[in-house]
């Protein structure tokens, strides 16, 4: 599907799975000791700078590249955004398909993965804006991979592929199942999480399905996170059946925590402290390697956008059209304004200001009151 509709039929869908999903098991009763909360500083308001309407159908996360917003949306186009005091679209471009996955933006181009079925990956030059080629690589609702060497790409029903970077197909796998997340590259293998639950590490250099096991932890539609340790890396899942887990490369559950809450977004990490947004609008802080709470604010709304973290503060918004803004230290809400539609990506922060984008297709800009557009 890659219409405009699609991410209010996935709304419907995340709400029929919460019902059935089992409640979580060990809701972090031992962690309740563990909750500290500090006092915030003085609310700080916000205010709307600008507002620009652009595309309908925005679910694909706002990209930050050469001074400008890159907004890619269902309805086939792809729009440019200089974010000045009169913003404006320097450069705009209708595609073959839609765009749910966020633009992966390289050294010298921007990888776009298109939504529909024969769905391509579009290189498109950085400066010229020109498109360098195309691939065939499916129905995309996940983003890309870009390492130096390679372009992985996953399909909504889980056809695997690898291009090099004059978009020429290197291998193709099929899992056969379906597949919203972006693979995560661990060493030599990409690890993908299948909407089910199902881990699977696949082989980044031929396409080989090396190891596939079930997490046993609930679906997985929300994107994945990489923690680094020196050397040592592994990815965090949120699911629906409200854990987090962290995986190896082998594909070994490492470390699993449960919450009272449902996971539809993946975590946003702030060195080692996780936020997670519940479906039903709690707003976690959690610190993960002493397994302990920062902090927890129930919000109003339903919520399938991950938060996003800025400097002291940690953004998110649902979608009865309300964005909040949270001091990231305490859990102190600072913020709150409605928007023009339900919020489906991600805000963006960047220097002093705050974007977000409607799903009926508008960017919004904030900042602090008393500064400078």
């Amino acid at each position: 599907m890659s219409t405009t509709y699609e991410p209010a039929v996935k709304m419907v869908l995340s709400f029929a799975v919460a019902w059935l999903v089992a409640s979580p098991a060990n809701p972090l009763e031992a962690q309740e000791p563990n909750l500290r909360i500090v006092m915030s500083p003085a609310t700080q308001e916000w205010r709307e700078v600008w507002r620009l309407d652009v595309s309908r159908g925005a679910s694909a996360e706002l990209v930050w590249a050469d001074s400008t917003l890159i907004v890619a949306s269902l309805d086939r186009n792809v729009h440019i955004v200089a974010p000045r005091s009169e913003p404006a679209i320097v450069w705009k471009k209708n595609f073959k398909g839609g765009f749910e996955a966020k633009p992966i933006v390289d050294e010298d181009r921007i990888y776009l993965a298109e939504t529909l079925k024969g769905g391509r990956l579009v290189a498109v030059d950085r400066r010229t804006k020109m498109i360098l080629w195309t691939a065939d690589a499916g129905d995309m609702v996940a983003a890309p991979v870009v390492t130096a060497e390679r372009i992985y790409t996953v399909s909504s029903i889980g056809v695997v592929k690898a291009f090099n970077h004059s978009g020429l197909e290197m291998w193709s796998t099929e899992l056969e199942t379906r597949v919203v997340t972006t693979p995560v590259l661990l060493t030599d293998r990409l690890v993908i999480a299948a909407s089910d639950g199902t881990l699977y590490s696949v082989d980044s250099t031929g396409g080989e399905v090396a190891e596939s096991v079930d997490a046993e932890a609930g679906l997985i539609w929300g994107q994945p996170v990489v923690r680094s340790q020196g050397a040592d890396e592994t990815v965090l899942y949120a699911t629906l059946g409200g854990q987090v887990i962290e995986v190896s490369a082998d594909l070994t559950v490492v470390q699993r925590r449960s919450f009272p809450s449902r996971f539809y977004t993946g975590p946003e990490v702030a060195g080692d402290r996780l936020f997670l947004i519940g479906h039903e609008g709690t707003l976690w802080a959690y610190d993960w390697s002493t397994a302990e709470i920062a902090w927890q604010r129930d919000l109003e709304g339903t919520f399938r956008a991950a938060p996003r973290v800025g400097a002291g503060f940690v953004s998110v918004g649902n979608l009865s059209k309300t964005l909040y803004l949270i001091d990231s230290g305490s859990g102190e809400l600072i913020w709150s304004t409605d928007v023009d539609g339900a919020i489906t990506s991600r805000p963006l922060f960047h220097d002093n200001n705050l974007y977000v984008m409607t799903e009926r297709g508008t960017v919004f800009a904030f900042q602090p009151v008393g500064s400078t557009p």
